[in-house]
């Protein structure tokens, strides 16, 4: 299956704006969001940013070692500082530490599923 090119997936991304836009005018005819919505800009926009949004996935594999995204897996996310860490509750970088966490109720992040040890 090819990636959808970027025209491609503007005119894709403006075309369900335009559905949603036509949904919203028939909800609320007199609503202030009819002049201010632009489907097509909207569209451009929305695959931009899933175009930024993959580059920057892609560019989070390459980093973490690996060739592809699909390639990630459970143990490649750690968190950079301590708040962070126990607030996804994922190890710290570099240590198997999880903040907030006692050492019996420690998580093991096994290959598909994160589990309790």
């Amino acid at each position: 299956m090819r990636a959808p090119q970027p025209d491609e997936a503007a005119t894709a991304a403006a075309a369900q704006l335009r559905a949603v836009h036509a949904e919203l005018l028939a909800r609320a005819p007199e609503s202030d969001v009819q002049p201010r919505l632009d489907p097509v800009r909207a569209g451009k926009r929305l695959a931009n940013y899933l175009r930024v949004l993959t580059m920057e996935a892609q560019t989070i594999a390459r980093a973490c070692g690996k060739s592809h995204v699909r390639h990630l897996e459970p143990e490649d996310l750690v968190a950079l500082t301590i708040e962070a860490a126990a607030m996804a509750r994922v190890p710290l970088a570099g240590t198997d530490w999880i903040p907030g966490h006692a050492a019996e109720r420690s998580w093991t992040i096994e290959r598909g599923a994160g589990r309790r040890a």
